[in-house]
């Protein structure tokens, strides 16, 4: 892979870790402060606080992404991420709630302002025999990252006993790394369209599906997305409180589940690109699809 993609992959992975990671410090530290019973809530409020910017500002990003050149827009991103990462500090040390979900929000709406300008800039960035392959290693360190990033927390907190602070100082070092790879992403130009966003995002939605009608693999493709990421979404919500539950750990040790499910996630992502070659392979979407329906009905034995 061309070098400048590389740059874009190092800065997105400390994006999508420093993200879960203060999403599991923050939940950690909520559960403290609110009470030992406060999980499945708590849980449930940052989860929601997570999704709701992308699902509020990814119309108006799109727009941003057509609009200004997209390495701008990664530059300008990873400075928020770490000015926000910066502010965690006294939201930590205030032992209030608000702050902490204030900065869970505010840190998902820089990573939705991210996202369509980390997307759309690959094709700019690599050839087209090529975008599969990185798709893939797109792919690959977006979920390591995430899981890695959750099971963070759990390993500074909940094994070696270090203070939240710790992680955010983990966190920052990444995004100031993230930021500096920004600026080493080759420049590209802006293509300066003069569409608008829209405010209203149900009916977006139920437009831009009438538009994938006539493309049955798009449309298949979009559902696809959208089903996996609501499994990975409450298998990722579930495993904190089935360790706590099941496996009688602390919830600052239940994170550490995860990395097994990041080895699994970043070897069938590079897989997947490493099979494709240089084409689309189509044909990896079944297997991949019986792979997660296998694992998601195989009953866990009593313990």
């Amino acid at each position: 892979m061309k070098k400048t993609f590389k740059w874009l992959n190092i800065s997105q992975f400390t994006g999508a870790f420093n993200d879960n990671a203060f999403k599991m410090v923050a939940a950690i530290t909520l559960v403290k402060i609110i009470g030992p019973n406060s999980l499945p809530m708590v849980l449930a409020i940052c989860s929601a606080l997570f999704v709701t910017p992308f699902l509020l500002f990814s119309n108006v990003a799109g727009t941003l992404a057509d609009r200004f050149s997209k390495r701008d827009i990664i530059m300008a991103s990873k400075w928020m991420e770490a000015v926000l990462l910066l502010a965690a500090i006294p939201a930590l040390l205030s032992g209030f709630a608000w702050p902490l979900y204030a900065l869970l929000f505010l840190l998902c709406t820089q990573s939705a302002l991210f996202g369509p300008a980390k997307r759309g800039i690959v094709p700019e960035l690599v050839d087209d025999d090529d975008l599969s392959r990185a798709n893939g290693f797109l792919t690959a360190a977006t979920y390591t990252a995430i899981i890695l990033g959750t099971a963070l927390p759990s390993l500074l907190l909940g094994y070696l006993g270090l203070s939240p602070l710790y992680v955010i100082g983990t966190s920052f070092a990444l995004a100031a790394i993230g930021t500096v790879a920004a600026y080493r992403i080759t420049p590209v130009p802006a293509a300066a369209s003069p569409k608008t966003s829209s405010p209203w995002i149900i009916p977006d939605v139920v437009r831009a599906m009438k538009n994938l009608k006539g493309d049955q693999w798009a449309m298949q493709a979009v559902i696809g997305l959208v089903l996996f990421g609501a499994l990975t979404a409450l298998f990722q919500q579930t495993l904190v409180i089935f360790a706590q539950d099941a496996l009688n750990l602390s919830v600052e040790k239940s994170p550490m589940l995860f990395p097994l499910a990041a080895i699994g996630i970043g070897l069938g992502a590079l897989l997947t690109g490493y099979f494709s070659k240089h084409t689309i392979e189509l044909g990896l979407i079944p297997v991949g699809a019986v792979g997660v329906m296998i694992s998601s009905i195989v009953p866990i034995p009593a313990t």
